[in-house]
């Protein structure tokens, strides 16, 4: 299931904040660590916009968001800027 919130990006993590319509709030917040990020995908469904972030840790996870290309763009920057190598696209 996708997620709404706030997501962002920094040097180091992926971080999402859901809104308050999220049930269980507090077990939504997400930190995501840019290196065990092993890909990132825009994906639409009918009117659902959002990103899938596939972990080292074996899952997919869904966040609804309309600026997809930017996320994506800043994890390819945050791996580049660690050394790491660039997402498939």
């Amino acid at each position: 299931m996708a997620r709404g919130g706030h997501l962002s990006v920094t040097t180091t993590e992926v971080v999402f904040e859901p809104h308050s319509m999220n049930l269980n709030n507090d077990r939504s917040r997400l930190r995501i660590p840019i290196a065990e990020i092993l890909a990132a995908r825009p994906k639409v469904f009918i009117l659902h916009v959002t990103v899938v972030i596939s972990t080292a840790r074996g899952g997919d996870l869904e966040f609804v968001t309309w600026s997809r290309k930017r996320i994506i763009a800043a994890i390819q920057q945050a791996r580049a800027a660690q050394g790491l190598h660039l997402l498939m696209q």
